[in-house]
């Protein structure tokens, strides 16, 4: 059975405090990838350093999201799941465990559910997962 996913419009920022949200509907339990692009105006060259984002699944704080500014990435994914059938809401919000970078901040969160009929189906249903 396929999974639907609908993605309604994400969030618009009110301030440092604000997330993104994407919302899906699952017709059965799936895999979810979640997507997040960021604009990094950290120049190359800077010293290296490290930064988190926490993804947030149905109001609890699923994994953080290392971010390396600097490292020219314009994404980061994150691998969710299995969640079960019914709606289910993913944030954006700042990590409690590492410091907020200024010159990286996350612009836009997209979500697809992986389903049976997915290339990557096994691949990613076997991928470990770390939280």
């Amino acid at each position: 059975m396929a999974a639907l996913v609908m993605l309604l419009p994400a969030a618009q920022w009110a301030g440092a405090a604000a997330r993104r949200t994407v919302t899906l509907d699952l017709r059965s339990t799936a895999e979810v990838v979640a997507e997040i692009e960021v604009e990094d105006k950290t120049p190359l060259d800077a010293p290296f350093t490290v930064t988190a984002m926490v993804l947030v699944v149905d109001g609890k704080p699923n994994c953080q999201i290392l971010l390396l500014p600097g490292s020219g990435r314009e994404r980061y994914d994150a691998l969710v799941g299995p969640l079960p059938p019914g709606r289910h809401v993913l944030e954006v919000a700042g990590s409690d465990l590492w410091p907020a970078d200024p010159r990286i901040i996350d612009t836009r969160l997209v979500a697809r559910a992986v389903t049976v009929a997915d290339p990557d189906y096994d691949r990613l249903r076997f991928a470990p997962a770390f939280s």
